[in-house]
């Protein structure tokens, strides 16, 4: 066998064992996998059935690369490299889910505070979904507290995903 022939047969052996996710009917079929925005960025979804938890996969730690949208600073690095590893920032967490929707939170540290606001999966179709998470309220740093009256800010950014 050629070179060529050997390489051939390596590439159509490695494109036989990458899976590709089934395309999904509705939000309450299994959504777990990598997802990716228009730009690019990879959200690992883990589906447990009752709770499904979305991970962006770059790091959100680095200034300007929070959740799509964010209006908060997030928290600078230096150029050392921290002596633990840096945990994200970021937390997604679904818990109630129905056909059309999975609903819940987005959590962002900054700092001491965690500022939460609603987020919901949607749209689920074919190999298509819908990211949608609340624009997070000002908070008073002393306090952790909203500056909002109730923290609800009712802007909401929306971000289309495609599944691999």
């Amino acid at each position: 066998m050629t070179g060529r022939g050997a390489v051939a047969l390596v590439a159509l052996a490695l494109a036989a064992c990458h899976e590709t996710a089934p395309p999904i009917d509705s939000c309450a079929d299994p959504v777990g996998g990598v997802w990716r925005d228009p730009a690019g960025r990879g959200f690992h979804i883990l589906d447990r059935g009752r709770e499904v938890d979305v991970f962006p996969t770059w790091d959100t730690t680095a200034p300007g690369h929070g959740p799509p949208g964010a209006s908060t600073p997030k928290p600078q690095l230096t150029a050392e490299p921290p002596a633990a590893p840096v945990r994200s920032p970021v937390r997604i967490l679904l818990r109630e889910r129905t056909p059309e929707l999975i609903s819940g939170t987005i959590g962002v540290r900054i700092d001491r505070c965690t500022v939460t606001a609603r987020a919901t999966l949607s749209a689920c179709r074919g190999r298509t979904a819908e990211l949608a998470l609340e624009e997070e309220p000002t908070v008073n740093p002393l306090t952790c507290a909203p500056s909002d009256s109730d923290g609800r800010t009712d802007r909401w950014i929306s971000v289309p995903l495609r599944r691999e």
